[in-house]
């Protein structure tokens, strides 16, 4: 699909502007907004998360030495470990290395070690409760979830910001177009004056007739100033999006833009097939917050399992000293623990539980909502097709009544305000005519903003390959 939209920019306004291009101006937009910007640097804060995440598996080393410093005895010893977790079983590879001195009371003959200590390398794992999940587990996974969602949500963001990006470009061309035609009027206006001047001063019409050729004159002045302040309004809307150093000239919005609003029939079909899928971001985004309520599901579930931790050990002592440390040793310690009640672990697996449901009507939701906007727009860009043929034939009505009316009035078959009328129906269904077109090409956009199509990659590629 994507492969046909590139067309769609490129047709969405043909025509020449001195000033600035809707290629040359979204190639400005793509390549340093502070927005964009914005976006990106929130990717790279996600990226740290996760790494935070991961430091939970960071290597460690731990050192503990403890004496007696009075009383009888003055055993001291020291141990030294370096632990290295696993997310497998909760599992925790260590070796370690202790050493002691002096004499010990015998509910502390453990600590006691020959003279050059001992080594020894084992293994911790957990059997029940964080065998699958835990809460560093947990919070990776949560890291890379919110990562996940974000490179979606960053799609949606991007696909509204051009979006506004290029309407900001439609609305400037449509004030542009606004503008110009309110030139023409007034200039048509004024080179009426002088023959109506004549007229009125040789008799041929009334006094009130020049009375309200002036009126008529200062309402089309009028006209044309607020056409210009609209230009301009679009024009300073349209500088939002590029740089400040791009067109400083004050007559700068003045750069007319003669736009031809034409879209191909490849085109409006490759638009007509637009359909939400399980590949656009907004449900891919939903999706991980369905493997989010799955992951706390599993999390709650892993509190309410009693907890029985194994750890085993090969250990061996170096040197001189009591002859029943010399052997080599095996250590297997097993922990259990059990809640009673488990009161609260129950609450969180029922919310949680909840919560999942919550996600997936959620989900289903914005699958129908996708579904009516997309329906929505489409019946909004056929009667706005249907409009423009219909302002397009009233366009050559109007222009047809105005001829007509001006050879009447040349006849003198016709008098001025009839005359007025005409021009002021054929100006007006001109500036129909033009919102027509305008409403059009913003469904067409409208089709492209609800399917995400307008990210970052998207505009780059159709900018770097026109």
């Amino acid at each position: 699909m994507k492969k046909s939209l590139p067309l769609v920019f490129g047709l969405l306004f043909t025509g020449n502007c001195a000033a600035l291009p809707l290629m040359e101006y979204l190639g400005l937009v793509a390549q340093a907004h502070p927005e964009l910007q914005s976006l990106e640097t929130r990717s790279e804060q996600y990226a740290a998360d996760r790494q935070y995440a991961e430091g939970a598996y960071d290597t460690e080393f731990a050192h503990k030495t403890a004496s007696r410093v009075t009383g009888y005895y003055d055993g001291i010893y020291s141990t030294q470990e370096i632990s290295q977790r696993l997310k497998p079983f909760n599992s925790e590879v260590f070796t370690q290395y202790r050493v002691s001195d002096g004499e010990f009371p015998v509910y502390e003959e453990q600590n006691r070690t020959l003279s050059e200590g001992e080594a020894s390398v084992g293994l911790r794992i957990s059997l029940l409760q964080n065998r699958t999940i835990d809460e560093d587990r947990y919070n990776i996974l949560l890291a890379e979830n919110d990562r996940r969602k974000w490179q979606q949500q960053i799609k949606i963001a991007q696909s509204e910001f051009y979006y506004t990006a290029i309407l900001a470009y439609a609305e400037w061309a449509k004030a542009s177009q606004y503008y110009r035609l309110s030139l023409q009027m007034l200039e048509t206006t004024l080179n009426r004056r002088k023959g109506i001047s004549t007229r009125v001063n040789t008799g041929d019409l009334a006094r009130i007739v020049l009375t309200e050729f002036e009126t008529q004159l200062m309402q089309r002045e009028i006209t044309a100033l607020n056409a210009e302040q609209t230009l301009r309004a679009s024009y300073e809307q349209l500088r939002y999006f590029i740089p400040r150093d791009i067109a400083t000239s004050p007559d700068q919005y003045k750069a007319l833009v003669d736009l031809e609003f034409a879209w191909p029939s490849a085109l409006i079909m490759a638009t007509n097939e637009l359909t939400p899928s399980s590949s656009h971001p907004a449900i891919q985004s939903k999706l991980v917050e369905v493997e989010k309520a799955e992951q706390d599901l599993r999390l709650a579930e892993n509190k309410l399992l009693p907890k029985m931790d194994l750890e085993m050990a090969v250990a061996k002592d170096f040197g001189s000293g009591p002859e029943s440390l010399e052997e080599k040793e095996t250590k297997v310690a097993l922990k259990l623990s059990v809640p009673l009640r488990r009161t609260q672990a129950k609450a969180k697996k029922t919310k949680a539980e909840f919560k999942l449901r919550q996600v997936y009507r959620d989900l289903e939701a914005l699958i129908r909502a996708l579904n009516v906007s997309l329906a929505q727009t489409e019946i909004n860009l056929e009667y706005s097709q249907k409009l423009t043929r219909k302002q397009r034939q009233q366009v050559a009505l109007a222009r047809e009544l105005f001829a007509q009316e001006q050879k009447r009035f040349a006849l003198g078959a016709s008098d001025f305000f009839l005359l007025n009328t005409r021009e002021t129906n054929a100006f007006k269904a001109q500036q129909d005519h033009l919102d027509a077109i305008f409403a059009v090409n913003k469904q067409r956009l409208a089709l492209l903003k609800i399917q995400a199509a307008l990210d970052h990659d998207f505009v780059q590629a159709l900018t770097q390959g026109q």
